[in-house]
């Protein structure tokens, strides 16, 4: 998948999944990936522009290749579950990438673009977790009251 494809694929609206009302959205990985991929890229193009050690090299082509594995990898998981971890593995690429911006400057790389904002407004709460939970709870326990309703 190219760029282009990539944003035009990600760009369109898109729908909340069920653990939407619970937690972490779907949207909200989908918003921290597009905030974060034009800093990739235009780190990409500072770390290709500049004479890098070859084990930095090798350790950027190393990062780019998870991210763009992350990038195009789901927005959330099964039935819209599991959005957390793939938000927080987001949160850690967007350290990651400030770290690189470091490193590339401490290497005499010429600054491509501004460096990365720390993520704001969408983190997940500290109870979301638990809220997600209590309400698979509260819906498994009402499936077994209704099944054992009809038997």
């Amino acid at each position: 998948m190219t760029r282009a494809e990539w944003i035009a694929y990600y760009s369109r609206p898109r729908a909340r999944h069920v653990a939407g009302a619970l937690g972490t959205t779907s949207d909200s990985v989908h918003a921290l990936k597009l905030r974060l991929d034009p800093q990739v890229a235009a780190l990409h193009s500072e770390a290709t522009a500049c004479a890098l050690p070859l084990e930095k090299r090798a350790a950027w082509d190393a990062f780019r290749a998870a991210w763009l594995a992350y990038r195009d990898g789901p927005d959330a998981g099964i039935l819209g579950f599991g959005t957390g971890p793939i938000f927080d593995e987001g949160l850690a690429f967007e350290g990651q990438i400030g770290a690189w911006e470091k490193d590339l400057a401490a290497a005499g790389c010429a600054p491509v673009a501004p460096p990365v904002q720390p993520h704001g407004g969408e983190e997940k709460k500290g109870g979301d977790d638990a809220l997600k939970w209590l309400g698979i709870g509260a819906a498994v326990l009402g499936g077994a009251i209704l099944v054992k309703s009809f038997t």
